[in-house]
């Protein structure tokens, strides 16, 4: 019964949603407004082949029932569907008391205000419930006699969809609207629908013989990789919110002053937000730089606020900002009168684009030697503070404390767009340059991450797919729970290399087994289409093979150090820190990273994990190698693991540099356009943007788990499945590290123990 309901609710919605389906298959049963009995048959061949025929061949192979069980339960849901369209309702039929999706239920959908709402049948009506598709019935009695099922309104403003727009509810005299962006639908979208079938199916073979393995030969190992399969398909799931229609936009903010102008459109209130802690790690001439290129923005100056929150309550960063406000008196006007683009006065002196305005380049000169002193002594004294109001603004803010202070700004909410202009950025900003700030800087973010993903009311898998769509909840689940992808690249980074080492399988397929061309075209169609995706976006085939290697990086590394952390803390054992990571600009990482490089940084944990996966892969590798040539196992049998080691050791070629005292490793991480978007100090090595993807890890969680907010049905109820989709795969991406470790650790292992973990041979037909 889940196996139907499932099938056809979301076969049924699709039917619905794309017009194309709609208007040449569906609408023929739906010409029936009034249903009858034998109704639920008429329907469109294509639909009765795979909306009932493969929904009942489903349930059969899924359930393991006997051809005689099969028939008796085919014949029931037949029944069912006939109750469902009869229009008749006897009180004491079983059928309506047993399962509330009944004829009165099944009605409403056939009427014209009820289309996109009950999509749920034969048996139950939890999708429609969870996926915000449901409209109740009730019965009220006709005066000809009898009883008429209508909807029931639980909630008065789902029916805002049903309304008519009446010619009363818009202006007499519409202002003239100016087109600010169009949008069509990218030609790859049919391929990329063909794709999800074909790899779907794929995917669910590949889940059966993880399955199917585990019931006849019961192993821990067998159990590791289903799981960090499972991470993994889920996780691909939550990315096709992105894919499903992807579309291609051009904008046109040339035309937004004049709109504004005609009144046609509303400039949105803009509200930046920047946050400092450290006046060391995160110097505050660059922090007060940042504000004053955000306070530079080309934007009606009613419609934009500036804010600055510095948690480490430091009275360093305090004097940047009071000097940073009297310069931009004179900075802000200096900007619009020559028309500068670069905004920020750091990196427009630093340019040499100011040398002919020596009077503003020695304001800000001056404003520079003033702060900087101020850092080299740690303290601000009293020569630095020169006008009585701002004596009196230190002599308040010296009894104030990182964890005792009032609260500058109250206020219930603001207004607020994502702005991420293009061709003319809004910031500019420096990226990490070293890998110790990266892997910090994604630990941050992993917990993060996983506090909104495991939130119990703002979870994406429920509150996106509510709010938005189911799409869009799989979009910021995707985000929220990217994180967990470190549990299957432990296992199958350490879990076949120990297998090999000590001549295991795992139960890996043989080269010639059949079963091994599908873990093939698994692995080569998911990179082929993320190559292709990075190429049309101006990608490079080298950027492409970076991103790959630093989410495997991370996998190992950063989002296990994140989620344990958000674990801990869920237990009360840790409380989360706040590991920053260095916007200094130091010189060596600097002249590395102006090669293209990435340095290692300092040491760090996060090494310790790369380190371990780096040379365990390598042992097995080598052992299992020598285990063919000496003809102790098949070289067919031990292939999958091979692959899997070497595959892993190429990625992992960056460590091995590091470990023999490289400068660092080639890399993009940062790609900014001809004017970089922000100018703030990002993390400048792996360690700390590794510490910052474990603090979105744990965001992410948190919305991902939340209780009424997480994308899965949040989302698709507020908009639809795909969009759900999209906030599902932002939402827990993290979860990639269960496969991540199954598939770096599992395989490998088999590989180093001469074991073949039932991988297939690569000539088995």
């Amino acid at each position: 019964m889940v196996v139907i309901d499932t099938w056809q609710y979301f076969v049924h919605r699709t039917l619905h949603m794309n017009s194309f389906l709609y208007k040449h298959i569906h609408s023929k049963h739906h010409k029936l407004i009034v249903p009858y009995a034998c109704g639920a048959q008429y329907l469109h061949p294509l639909e009765g082949l795979f909306f009932d025929g493969l929904a009942g061949t489903l349930a059969f192979v899924a359930s393991g029932m006997t051809p005689r069980t099969a028939t008796f339960f085919i014949s029931f849901a037949t029944v069912k569907a006939i109750d469902d369209h009869s229009e008749l309702w006897v009180s004491w039929n079983p059928l309506h008391l047993l399962f509330r999706n009944n004829s009165a239920y099944h009605r409403i959908h056939h009427q014209p205000y009820g289309m996109k709402f009950n999509f749920s049948n034969p048996f139950f009506v939890t999708w429609d419930k969870l996926l915000g598709t449901s409209f109740a019935y009730s019965l009220q009695d006709r005066a000809a006699g009898g009883l008429e099922a209508s909807i029931r309104l639980e909630n008065p403003n789902s029916l805002r969809k049903l309304a008519p727009t009446t010619a009363s509810s818009s202006p007499a005299t519409p202002p003239a609207m100016v087109e600010l962006h169009t949008h069509h639908a990218h030609p790859r979208t049919i391929f990329n629908r063909l794709h999800f079938f074909v790899y779907a199916a794929a995917l669910l073979a590949l889940l059966y013989r993880h399955t199917a393995l585990l019931v006849s030969r019961p192993a821990p190992s067998s159990l590791l990789l289903l799981l960090a399969d499972l991470v993994l398909a889920l996780m691909w799931l939550f990315s096709q919110g992105f894919r499903w229609r992807p579309l291609i936009r051009r904008e046109f903010p040339d035309r937004l002053s004049a709109a504004a102008a005609a009144g046609s459109v509303e400039l949105p209130a803009l509200d930046v937000f920047i946050c400092t802690a450290d006046p060391y790690r995160e110097p505050p001439v660059s922090v007060a730089s940042t504000a004053l290129s955000a306070m530079a923005f080309d934007y009606p100056a009613s419609r934009l606020s500036v804010y600055v929150s510095d948690d480490g309550c430091s009275e360093l960063t305090l004097l940047a900002f009071i000097e940073a406000a009297k310069f931009a008196r004179y900075w802000l006007p200096f900007c619009r009168e020559k028309g500068i683009l670069e905004r920020s006065p750091e990196v427009y002196f630093e340019s040499g684009n100011g040398d002919g305005d020596e009077e503003m380049k020695i304001m800000y000169e001056r404003l520079m030697d003033k702060i900087e002193g101020a850092v080299q002594k740690g303290y601000v004294d009293d020569g630095l503070i020169s006008s009585p109001g701002d004596q009196e603004i230190f002599k308040k803010w010296k009894s104030f404390t990182p964890r005792d202070h009032p609260a500058i700004i109250q206020c219930e909410g603001w207004r607020s767009v994502f702005c991420d202009p293009v061709e003319r950025p809004a910031f500019l900003g420096q990226a990490p340059k070293s890998l110790i700030d990266v892997l910090r800087q994604y630990r941050r973010w992993t917990m993060g991450l996983y506090q909104v993903g495991f939130s119990r009311e703002y979870t994406p898998i429920f509150y996106g797919t509510r709010t938005a769509s189911l799409l869009v909840g799989f979009c910021f689940s995707h985000l929220a729970f990217w994180a967990s992808r470190f549990f299957p690249v432990c296992v199958y980074g350490l879990l076949p290399q120990l297998a090999l080492f000590y001549g295991g399988s795992l139960n890996f397929p043989k080269a010639s087994d059949p079963w091994f061309y599908l873990y093939a075209y698994l692995v080569l169609a998911a990179y082929g289409q993320e190559c292709v995706e990075f190429l049309e976006n101006d990608g490079s085939i080298r950027r492409w093979w970076n991103d790959q290697r630093m989410w495997m990086i991370k996998g190992a590394s950063t989002f296990i150090f994140g989620t344990l952390d958000f674990i801990l803390s869920k237990i009360g054992i840790l409380t989360p820190d706040f590991n920053l990571t260095s916007k200094v600009n130091e010189e060596e990482a600097t002249r590395l990273y102006e090669k293209g490089k990435f340095a290692f940084g300092a040491a760090s944990p996060f090494f310790l994990c790369l380190a371990t996966v780096a040379v365990v892969n390598l042992i097995a590798f080598v052992f299992g190698f020598i285990r063919v040539l000496r003809r102790e196992r098949e070289a067919g049998e031990m292939m999958m693991q091979l692959i899997l080691s070497g595959f892993i050791l190429v990625n992992a070629w960056p460590v091995f540099e590091a470990m023999m005292q490289c400068e660092g490793w080639r890399s993009v991480f940062c790609d900014p356009v001809e004017r970089p978007a922000f100018l703030g100090q990002a993390p400048k090595s792996l360690i700390d943007g590794l510490g910052q993807y474990r603090r979105w890890t744990m965001g992410l969680y948190q919305v991902g788990f939340s209780r009424e907010y997480t994308p899965i049905f949040y989302g698709t109820r507020r908009t639809s499945l795909l969009v759900g989709f999209c906030f599902s795969h932002l939402a827990f991406w993290a979860s990639h590290f269960f496969p991540v470790c199954v598939y770096g650790l599992l395989p490998q292992l088999a590989l180093f123990y001469g074991g073949s973990l039932t991988f297939p041979k690569v000539t088995q037909f």
